[in-house]
């Protein structure tokens, strides 16, 4: 779909707004890294065309987050009982 996307006829439609909404569901199942590198694409309008800017955009304020307790799991997996070793 990402091909179609910069087509000028899907800029305005229901077919676009599908298209986008899969693609950024898509970027934020594939981790973080991939959603900080479309919020940085869509803040390049000097490299990206504004429609995509703007699409990208919307996960500046709307991608998914994990509660805290999704933190904490990870952080002791990662470095055991971290508050007690002072990492907090």
């Amino acid at each position: 779909p990402t091909a179609m996307l910069s087509a000028r006829l899907f800029e305005h439609n229901r077919f676009a707004d599908l298209a986008w909404n899969y693609t950024n569901y898509t970027l934020q199942r594939l981790g973080p890294a991939f959603v900080k590198l479309a919020q940085w694409a869509a803040t390049r309008r000097d490299l990206f065309p504004k429609h995509v800017c703007d699409r990208l955009g919307e996960l500046h304020d709307s991608a998914c987050v994990h509660s805290w307790e999704h933190t904490h799991q990870i952080l002791t997996e990662a470095f055991g009982d971290y508050e007690e070793k002072g990492l907090t």
